[in-house]
């Protein structure tokens, strides 16, 4: 029986069980009504139903995964041995029963893959490396503009003098602000690669991962410029280049990270995370109390919650290692979008048209505001580590 005759029986099989069983749903439904349950007939043949139609589908997945390994192509060249069997000399001389038969084949025909005498099987789909997690975005507030630059107040010192007023007619305290313009310019992110027109043409599943790949690319970039970035080149004032600098004195990692809070605290806001990198995050998870037990471990098999002090800690490659960050994020900074990531493709470029190259343009334009840097702490962690003891 072939493929297409047996998926079609399948098919057929699986509708028919799915009204069947909709069939007894109904008369379920019937006897609930009338006689507030229902009978052990109806139970018993809806569950039969169900089973079969469990077996049928579980038959058509394994049938269409299969035939995605062993389907061929109807436009695949044939072998060299196929097109010798079909070949009139072949033919001719196997009838005449000749102990000698010439075939004669192009040298171009023989030198493509494509017709060895064995063919290579083509695992579907492509092979592609890990991608980082991206998750720096993911702590800021969110915003969309259709400006090339953002503007903003914000308030550089606050004098607070409120004081009870020292008795009816006497002058009330004054206090003072001082506010300035900040501008924070919308950077575009972008890359190209060249692509053969044919290329593309002939494999849509490989026109298709090159899209994602270029789209990853942008994404990893902007994770760095967030967090790293310095501003040159037009690029974004990252959150590095912009927090308050730690301030607390030494300890381990775990309690540098601690106090890192309470000075966010200190400045009037709540901490909402923490970014760090997979090595010091390495550290911590495997840190031990001087009887061998781990401190923010409770089971090795699980693993630790990325939470450090309650707040949820983003581990990324993006973050120099020996340097950590604390923050009340929402409050702090806000990613604004200009123009979400896009993919164009073009053969209006240098000399695309005669060589039949066309190039892919991955790009987006993004802005980060730093409203207030106080709501940000970090640095490199202190070198002189106090280790943690038990009691």
């Amino acid at each position: 029986m072939s493929f297409e005759t047996l998926q079609a029986e399948l098919e057929t099989g699986l509708k028919t069980s799915h009204a069947e069983i909709k069939q007894f749903a109904e008369k379920a439904n019937a006897e609930i009504a009338s006689a507030k349950s229902v009978s052990v007939e109806t139970k018993n043949a809806l569950t039969a139903l169900a089973t079969k139609a469990t077996e049928i589908t579980d038959r058509l997945f394994s049938l269409e995964q299969k035939s995605v390994y062993t389907q061929e192509p109807s436009n695949k060249p044939e072998s060299v041995g196929e097109q010798f069997i079909k070949s009139a000399h072949w033919t001719a001389g196997n009838q005449s029963g000749q102990s000698k038969v010439r075939f004669e084949m192009k040298a171009a025909i023989l030198d493509t893959p494509q017709n060895a005498l064995t063919q290579p099987m083509r695992v579907p789909n492509i092979v592609m490396p890990s991608d980082r997690r991206l998750t720096i975005r993911d702590l800021l507030a969110y915003g969309t503009t259709t400006s090339s630059s953002i503007e903003f107040v914000r308030e550089k010192v606050f004098t607070n003098n409120a004081a009870p007023q020292d008795g009816q007619g006497a002058q009330k305290a004054e206090s003072s602000m001082d506010f300035e313009l900040a501008t924070v310019p919308v950077a575009t992110i972008a890359h190209w690669i060249p692509v053969s027109k044919q290329v593309l043409e002939d494999s849509a599943m490989l026109a298709s991962y090159i899209n994602s790949r270029m789209i990853y690319g942008l994404r990893l970039e902007e994770e760095k410029q967030l967090l790293t970035g310095t501003g040159r080149n037009n690029g974004i004032t990252g959150l590095l280049a912009s927090q308050t600098a730690y301030n607390r004195g030494t300890g381990s990692k775990l309690d540098v990270i601690r106090k890192a809070m309470t000075q966010v605290q200190l400045s009037e806001y709540a901490a909402t995370g923490v970014i760090l990198n997979p090595v010091d995050w390495d550290e911590m998870e495997l840190s031990k109390a001087t009887d061998g037990r781990y401190l923010i471990v409770s089971s090795v098999s699980e693993g630790a919650v990325e939470r450090v002090w309650r707040l949820p800690a983003v581990i990324t490659n993006s973050m120099p290692v020996g340097n950590f960050q604390v923050g009340a994020y929402q409050l702090a900074a806000q990613f604004w979008d200009r123009q979400q990531a896009v993919v164009e493709v073009s053969r209006e470029d240098r000399n695309n048209f005669i060589t039949n190259m066309v190039t892919i343009l991955a790009e987006e334009r993004a802005a980060l505001a730093v409203y207030r840097p106080a709501a940000i702490v970090g640095g490199a962690f202190p070198s002189a580590e106090v280790k943690s003891k038990t009691n």
